[in-house]
């Protein structure tokens, strides 16, 4: 999407206009993972800063645009991202109240979707990047066809959040989509949390454990006490409550509760072929580039 022609030209068609054999996986494969009433979405910025966007829906088929620089800005991208969306939470509310709409829609300005048609469900996948940014609270671009192939207007943004219009959801890339979609559903009801260990000191873990032992048990989840809740793979809800640490390279790092630190490897071996799981660390949403890739990698 970012440099069309430089990838049409490694593959020896300069002169094709189609991604679908310059890909590594093609529209055809990527929709076959799709539902019938959901079309993904990949964003990405080009060289020159133009939000790109490819929409495939499932039966297949795919529409390739430019954002108009009216609805999307990547400068103004650039501005919000220095103080969101980390402000949203950590002092940068604007009262106890939180956020209403009219002050969240001024956060967004200059940052809305343009989109042909919004399908029930959408699926987006954005560079690394865009990965953090809060899709479901922006406001999308209609357009409307004045006659001939190419006369369109913009009207003005919709005045619907467009999480407010469509389910949305948002994955890291592609092939993480089809691989999670051809996984397996969990064949375990079991439903557990685990929020450190129980011996730990650390004054947050301890209050987090005692304040919603309550509910975990009023929901049917189950509070692991073991150091390590070896226990969750394979269940149909993991809970992991716990402090995060980024490393030199502002990766999530660690999971931790003030007695033990554990891998996103050893994250990732507890809760292998659980159908959700929910961590609420610090940095575990962090969203890093990889080099020759606009893939995201988090925990």
């Amino acid at each position: 999407i970012v440099d069309m022609d430089a990838v049409l030209k490694r593959v020896n068609r300069p002169q094709q206009r189609s991604i679908a054999s310059a890909c590594e996986i093609t529209a055809a494969e990527f929709a076959a993972s799709l539902k019938p009433d959901e079309s993904a979405l990949l964003l990405a910025h080009s060289g020159s800063g133009d939000l790109c966007a490819c929409q495939i829906c499932q039966d297949g088929s795919t529409l390739l645009w430019i954002a108009p620089a009216e609805s999307w800005s990547e400068q103004k991208f650039h501005k919000w991202q220095r103080r969101f969306p980390a402000s949203y939470e950590h002092g940068g509310a604007p009262g106890a109240a939180g956020w209403n709409r009219e002050q969240l829609r001024a956060t967004l300005a200059g940052l809305d979707l343009y989109l042909p048609d919004a399908p029930p469900k959408i699926t987006i996948i954005p560079a690394a990047e865009l990965f953090l940014f809060p899709f479901a609270l922006g406001t999308r671009w209609f357009f409307q066809r004045t006659g001939g192939n190419h006369s369109f207007l913009l009207p003005a943004p919709g005045e619907a959040f467009l999480g407010e219009e469509s389910f949305v959801s948002v994955a890291p890339s592609p092939q993480w989509l089809i691989a999670k979609r051809g996984t397996a559903p969990s064949t375990r009801s079991a439903r557990t949390a685990w929020v450190g260990s129980p011996q730990t000191h650390d004054p947050v873990i301890k209050e987090l454990r005692e304040a919603l032992q309550w509910q975990f048990a009023a929901h049917g989840i189950e509070l692991i006490e073991n150091e390590r809740p070896i226990s969750m793979m394979g269940g149909s809800l993991a809970i992991l409550l716990a402090h995060g640490e980024r490393g030199e390279g502002r990766e999530f790092h660690a999971l931790g509760d003030g007695i033990n630190k554990f891998s996103p490897a050893e994250v990732a071996n507890w809760v292998e072929g659980c159908a959700c799981v929910i961590v609420a660390a610090c940095h575990a949403g962090v969203a890093t580039g990889q080099r020759h890739s606009h893939e995201t990698r988090g925990l």
